[in-house]
């Protein structure tokens, strides 16, 4: 039985190391270096949304009642 609690020991103390270095590197990159952070701001407001281009419609009579026109529209939020 002592192998038993040894070899239980020596995988919690792995366990915590590895934690713990986990722990210490989400610091580094929140804390430390903030190049990285700033670069994640940015990916993640960054927004696109495309629109489909929709077909033309006519009615039975082959007149266009609905044409296919593009409209653009931007939308800034300053900080």
């Amino acid at each position: 039985m002592d192998n038993f609690y040894k070899r239980q020991i020596y995988i919690r103390i792995g366990i915590t190391i590895i934690a713990l270095l986990y722990i210490g590197q989400l610091a580094y990159l929140q804390l430390i270096n903030t190049e990285y952070k700033r670069k994640g701001i940015s990916i993640s407001n960054h927004e696109v949304v495309k629109i489909a281009p929709r077909g033309l419609v006519y009615d039975r009579n082959g007149e266009l009642l609905v044409n296919n026109t593009s409209n653009f529209a931007l939308a800034v939020i300053p900080r």
